[in-house]
């Protein structure tokens, strides 16, 4: 996530983020002007892990906050914002409500919006590289697997 200057993070914890059905796992952050949740996105054997940003808005912009409890699992917290309402599943829902409250409380208008001219400062960003591919041939004569970079079978010896 990056912080701008002046900015500090609040709070924060894994949390799911509840989508019809599904629940996708992320960082939720509260800052002292805004609320962000990161999800995590696994993009497959080639793309490896990132983080896409799904909800970044300012605390101005946050209209409501309230904890659901469920008959089962784990309560979750809604938050009620001018993009649409977004519920998160999370242990500490209650905890979110006030940190979400306090912090809103002792914003001052519009600072956010003044420091996002500055250049933002990077914190804790975990970028994975890709692996790269390793594609295995099998051998028409015995069936065993060789890399792609093998002209001749290692078992048998038969050309590829």
């Amino acid at each position: 996530m990056l912080l701008h200057q002046g900015e500090q993070v609040a709070f924060t914890e894994a949390v799911d983020k509840v989508s019809g059905n599904a629940r996708l796992p992320g960082i939720l952050y509260v800052t002292n002007y805004r609320i962000v949740f990161e999800q995590d996105v696994h993009g497959g054997l080639l793309r490896g892990r990132s983080t896409r940003t799904v909800l970044d808005t300012t605390l101005d912009h946050v209209h409501n906050a309230a904890v659901e409890r469920g008959l089962l699992g784990r309560p979750a917290v809604r938050i009620e914002t001018s993009m649409g309402a977004f519920t998160f599943k999370t242990q500490n829902a209650a905890n979110w409500v006030q940190a979400i409250a306090s912090t809103k409380g002792q914003m001052v208008p519009h600072a956010f919006a003044q420091r996002q001219t500055q250049a933002p400062v990077v914190v804790n960003v975990q970028q994975a590289a890709a692996p790269a591919p390793t594609v295995y041939l099998h051998c028409t004569h015995c069936g065993s697997l060789a890399g792609s970079g093998s002209v001749h079978c290692t078992s048998c010896g038969a050309r590829l």
